[in-house]
């Protein structure tokens, strides 16, 4: 298989936590080799810089990106990883974009156009998929990114493949409550099939950005259509989009057991009021620090661990 997988993991002044992602991943998927994988990270000051700049000597087969304007960067690199040749109409569609922003009503036509025509504008030389992940991801259990590829190749309806849903994620963290896991269909490969229009909770959330791969090809239009300048504001856009897949793609699969989980130990952004851990010895300068002082977080400690949700706080182990 040749490398048909882009890969970014977002990342605001966590170069510990990103370090663990990217450990964790490394080590745990069998071919990580067919990804390309980028890091779109943002920085408060110099020492946050700096840990980056560690960190992308250290992992050199990964692009790190410093972020200019969140939504040029995330369309440059979804349209770069679509086909060569839309570099240059993708500079002609946002050109055009930004104007008719200025404008209410043109921008509303324009953005009407746009899922009807935007496939004949930026063609697509193979087919191609993304994988979304974020900075508080760790990768708990082995996997192929080649057998996510190959189900959702023969699985037309499947909208995506979610890296953090499984049989064990009975519990959603952000209601606080537990979630009933929906009628499964097995696979081959220990992969399961469910129908996330009639589920609920976290199962019901099929477009997000914290550990799941898409098509491409469904992924850019959407982009194309909204405006969003964070990673909370594009999960945003993304999500409420759901009812237009409905119908022509109500499947979403999982593997049996999630091969990872997002550790909301800390908040770094103030967009959205998202629920995290409250612990002092966590918070993003702390670990900062720790970082600076040559700690790191032993990713080995969660080889096997079964989460109970997509999200769970645990406990560090440093090194």
């Amino acid at each position: 298989m040749n490398k048909t997988v882009d890969g970014i993991i977002f990342s605001y002044d966590r170069a510990m936590q990103l370090d663990s992602v990217l450990r964790s991943f490394y080590n745990l998927c069998k071919d990580h080799e067919l990804i390309n994988m980028t890091v779109l990270y943002k920085v408060s000051n110099e020492l946050h810089a700096s840990q980056y700049e560690n960190l992308q000597k250290e992992y050199q087969k990964v692009n790190f990106i410093l972020q200019s304007d969140f939504r040029s960067d995330v369309l440059k690199w979804v349209i770069s990883s679509s086909s060569r040749q839309n570099q240059t109409r993708y500079q002609i569609f946002t050109d055009t974009f930004l104007k008719t922003r200025k404008n209410k009503y043109l921008h509303i036509i324009f953005n009407r156009f746009v899922r009807q025509f935007v496939l004949r504008l930026l063609p697509y030389e193979v087919d191609k998929y993304l994988l979304f992940l974020v900075d508080d991801n760790i990768f708990c259990n082995d996997f192929s990114i080649s057998t996510v590829i190959q189900h959702l190749n023969k699985c037309q309806k499947t909208l995506g493949f979610s890296l953090r849903l499984g049989q064990n994620t009975s519990y959603c963290y952000a209601h606080n409550s537990n979630q009933a896991l929906p009628s499964f269909t097995t696979m081959d490969d220990h992969v399961l099939s469910y129908d996330w229009t009639v589920s609920e909770h976290d199962f019901k959330y099929p477009l997000e950005i914290s550990s799941s791969v898409y098509r491409t090809k469904q992924i850019i239009p959407l982009l194309l259509r909204f405006f969003f300048d964070n990673p909370n504001a594009l999960e945003g856009v993304m999500a409420a989009q759901w009812q237009e897949y409905t119908k022509k793609f109500p499947k979403l699969m999982c593997f049996e057991r999630s091969v990872t989980f997002c550790n909301p130990i800390n908040v770094v952004q103030k967009v959205t009021p998202n629920r995290a851990g409250t612990n002092t010895i966590y918070t993003a300068e702390s670990l900062s620090q720790l970082f600076e002082n040559g700690k790191r977080i032993d990713v080995n400690k969660y080889d096997g661990f079964i989460p109970t949700g997509c999200h769970q706080e645990v406990e560090l182990f440093l090194i």
